[in-house]
């Protein structure tokens, strides 16, 4: 029979415990992958580089216009428009296709008329959803309410593209009149249209 005294265990729970919790062994990433941690510093830095102005339709105007020699697509959208939103991961991924070439301008419309604008209610789930989608481009919140705002902007309702030539000319305008709406792949061929092909 083999015979413990108190050091003798005080000794063996100490090295079981050290040996579990060692640096020193091959550390298990499986559950998190080494680019992980890159992945959330970089969409975290994107995150904090989103901002939302919040214009009337005459300053949008002014800040299509300060785009002069690019070729503007303004996406029209709403938190509250199911197919907006589907579409919104694709208008953030051709924003970054052309910088150079195109600008980008996401346009809410999720202000109703009522308070203001500037109101947490309004402004916090546009921002945070912006945020979410890492759209670093020139955003905007409309001042007015959306129905005014369509008015104002000739248009229907959401979702809508708007292109602008590089001389500032509103050349197109994507919508759900042709009765099923339209794809980014369609806006990113038109713009390549406008661009001369490249």
């Amino acid at each position: 029979m083999i015979r413990f005294n108190s050091w003798s265990v005080c000794v063996l729970i100490i090295l079981f415990v050290s040996s579990g919790c060692s640096e020193s062994g091959p550390a298990d990433n499986s559950s998190s992958p080494k680019g992980s941690k890159e992945s959330d510093k970089r969409r975290k830095e994107a995150s904090q580089e989103v901002t939302l102005q919040i214009l009337d339709d005459q300053e949008l105007m002014s800040l299509i216009e300060s785009k002069r020699g690019k070729v503007v697509v303004m996406d029209i959208w709403s938190t509250s428009c199911d197919p907006c939103v589907k579409e919104f991961p694709h208008f953030v991924e051709f924003s970054r296709k052309y910088p150079d070439r195109v600008a980008c301008i996401s346009l809410s419309l999720d202000y109703e008329g009522l308070g203001s604008p500037d109101d947490a209610y309004t402004k916090d789930p546009v921002l945070g959803f912006l945020r979410e989608q890492e759209a670093t481009m020139d955003n905007v919140l409309a001042s007015v309410g959306i129905d005014e705002m369509c008015k104002r902007l000739n248009l229907s309702a959401p979702p809508t593209a708007f292109v602008y030539d590089a001389q500032g000319k509103l050349q197109k305008v994507f919508d759900d009149s042709n009765g099923r709406g339209y794809t980014y792949e369609e806006v990113e061929k038109y713009v390549l249209g406008l661009l001369g092909g490249n």
